[in-house]
């Protein structure tokens, strides 16, 4: 019986791997211009310099504004699961919720990366029907609702709850951008919105302690 040749299993050439490389530099450029300035000011020649590239060189790897852009965002959503996927499993579920809530709060809010909805406002149903992005966004939302259904089973999370919704209501808390335009009035501090929308939406969800 033959076996099955698995190309996942070759590792990558050295060319494969610088070329892996400068894309994520690339993007990790774009992401810092469209956090400080927005998407709509991002141009492909601030981008190429910020990366310290040729252009043409950059259109190797992205053929448009808008690929750079979709790419990033879909790399956050990425880096979302890579850090779900890293909480320790011996943790309790609902430290594992509370984790990765304080991770993507505090990148939007205090970290400032306001990309995810400057990207999204800016390219509207673009973004939202793009394969790659949504399936990395329902991967996402997937590996949450792992983590809200676990918590139900050990009794720390509403069962009258539909997880979904719990879920979409962080995602929804995430992409308000009042909260943003508080701080930058100093109406209120980064931290103060993360404390009290993590408090909000964790209150909302816990099953209250019977004395």
């Amino acid at each position: 019986m033959s076996k099955v040749f698995d190309k996942s299993s070759i590792p990558p050439s050295l060319r494969e791997r610088q070329r892996s490389e400068r894309e994520e530099s690339i993007l990790t450029v774009a992401l810092a211009m469209m956090g400080e300035s927005g998407y709509a000011a991002m141009t492909m020649d601030d981008l190429a310099a910020g990366a310290n590239i040729s252009k043409p060189t950059l259109y190797t790897y992205f053929a448009s504004k808008e690929e750079v852009a979709v790419r990033a965002v879909v790399r956050t959503l990425e880096h979302g699961g890579e850090f779900v996927d890293s909480l320790s499993a011996d943790l309790p579920a609902w430290d594992r919720i509370e984790a990765a809530l304080r991770y993507m709060f505090e990148g939007k809010f205090v970290h400032r990366l306001t990309h995810f909805c400057t990207v999204r406002d800016a390219l509207g149903p673009t973004i939202r029907a793009h394969p790659e992005y949504r399936n990395e966004y329902e991967r996402l939302l997937g590996r949450l609702i792992v983590l809200f259904d676990e918590a139900k089973r050990d009794g720390t999370f509403k069962p009258e709850l539909e997880t979904r919704i719990a879920v979409q209501t962080m995602f929804s808390f995430l992409r308000d951008t009042e909260y943003i335009d508080l701080i930058e009035r100093g109406e209120s501090g980064a931290n103060g919105v993360v404390d009290t929308l993590i408090t909000i939406l964790l209150d909302g969800f816990r099953v209250k302690e019977t004395r």
